[in-house]
């Protein structure tokens, strides 16, 4: 049977997921927030995607994993911008939706992105893994 110091282990592991998780996703819907309400709405056009192989998420190394970056562009103030951002499932040709800072192209965020879900799903493993420990040490 396990002792207790590994419980302790498992809650501390939790707790740095927890708290990443719910630090990076108040960061982000604040960035968000600022730019929809201070920002313009962009239609940016993707120019090109990057599908480079990852490594392997399978014990039997036959299942690759891929990481996508999505490169566009926009326009802002009569002037082209180039950007990318990673891990979007966007084709080449497609249209997408941008909140951005006139003074400051570079400052976006995408008024539909995956990584809201992403970082709340950190937090939720993370919350999960301390109600976990705490079940077993007592």
């Amino acid at each position: 049977m396990p002792d207790g110091n590994n419980y302790f282990l498992l809650f501390l592991l939790g707790l740095a997921f927890f708290a990443i998780g719910l630090y990076v996703y108040r960061r982000e819907k604040k960035k968000y927030n600022r730019l929809k309400n201070e920002g313009t709405l962009i239609i940016a056009t993707v120019t090109s995607v990057l599908v480079q192989d990852a490594g392997y998420v399978s014990s039997d190394s036959t299942t690759a994993s891929q990481s996508r970056t999505v490169y566009f562009t926009y326009i802002v103030r009569g002037e082209e911008h180039k950007n990318m951002v990673d891990g979007e499932n966007y084709e080449e040709g497609d249209k997408i939706e941008l909140y951005v800072n006139e003074d400051k192209p570079s400052d976006f965020i995408l008024v539909k992105s995956n990584h809201k879900i992403i970082t709340l799903l950190f937090a939720v493993v993370g919350f999960a893994m301390m109600a976990i420990a705490l079940y077993l040490a007592f």
